[in-house]
């Protein structure tokens, strides 16, 4: 009798040890699958992403193509080019002011209309070469200024006379471009001629909310402190961004949904760098977690 029993415990045992290692390798695989799935899901996302942003891209141009070619928009960019060099350089004086009117005048009610149902931001009108504003039909009280330092999208449009977009940050946003070169037949000397650059430009914030209604996922785009700070001006860093995060010296460029806050000082209390590529899931609390999709910190580049 107590042999059975020996035996009939130690079978016992041996099914309970066996029944957990088969708990500790389900959950093993679970997790496992768990992560892959999480990954692939990313990668999907990422795909997602870059396909919107060549789209984004593709209508930027197209629309800045399409102004461009507009012959009093351009008669207009010519005489405000002239103005600009008889009046010694940067903003110019009356009579490139006069010109700066009109042009706004010719494009400024439509372009509202634009922003409004298409959700671009800025119609730039720069001057060659390298990049001298002369027209920002966003903020028509800025103008002048200088920016061959920062603005290279438009220094090399002005240079090569060729289509360019991509990322980057100017005096007062940061955002995506697209650029067009400007040319018209000059009168004064019998020949067409380069006038300048013609830049449209939308944010992050719209592209953002278009991801997170096809795919319910929550995004952001973040920006190096020193980053902003070294091309934009002081104020507009300020009253754009105001301080940098803690943890990441970095600002919010744009996001989707609220609570990233909560999500970085998660990361950063795990040892989770924002710059990693890959996939995390990070437990806010005792009864939620959130799938984060990290990607390498995001730097100017054009095409």
């Amino acid at each position: 009798m107590r042999k059975r029993t020996r035996i009939f415990l130690l079978l016992s045992v041996t099914i309970a040890i066996l029944d957990g290692v088969f708990v500790l390798m389900n959950n093993a695989f679970t997790t496992d699958a768990l992560h892959e799935n999480l990954h692939t899901e990313g990668r999907r996302l990422h795909s997602s992403f870059d396909t919107l942003l060549a789209q984004t891209y593709t209508n930027m141009l197209t629309m800045a193509t399409f102004i461009s070619h507009d012959k009093e928009v351009q008669s207009l960019f010519l005489a405000g080019k002239k103005a600009v060099e008889i009046e010694g350089g940067g903003a110019g004086g009356p009579r490139a002011d006069a010109v700066r009117k009109r042009l706004f005048d010719q494009v400024g009610p439509n372009w509202k209309e634009v922003q409004k149902d298409l959700q671009v931001r800025q119609l730039h009108f720069h001057l060659g070469p390298g990049s001298t504003s002369f027209l920002r039909v966003h903020r028509p009280d800025k103008f002048g200024d200088n920016m061959d330092n920062v603005r290279f999208t438009i220094v090399d449009t002005n240079a090569e006379q060729q289509p360019r977009v991509g990322f980057e940050t100017g005096r007062v946003y940061s955002g995506l471009r697209g650029v067009v070169p400007v040319s018209t037949w000059d009168p004064d000397v019998d020949k067409m001629v380069h006038v300048g650059a013609l830049e449209v430009g939308t944010s992050f914030s719209v592209m953002l909310d278009i991801l997170d209604q096809r795919n319910d996922v929550g995004a952001g785009i973040f920006l190096t402190m020193d980053h902003v700070t070294k091309a934009m001006w002081p104020d507009f860093v300020k009253q754009r961004f105001g301080v940098a995060l803690d943890g990441c010296d970095c600002v919010l460029e744009a996001s989707t949904r609220d609570g990233i806050d909560n999500i970085l000082n998660k990361m950063f209390e795990e040892g989770i760098r924002i710059q990693n590529h890959g996939t995390e899931i990070i437990h806010l609390d005792d009864t939620s977690s959130v799938r984060l999709e990290t990607c390498s910190n995001l730097k100017e580049k054009y095409l």
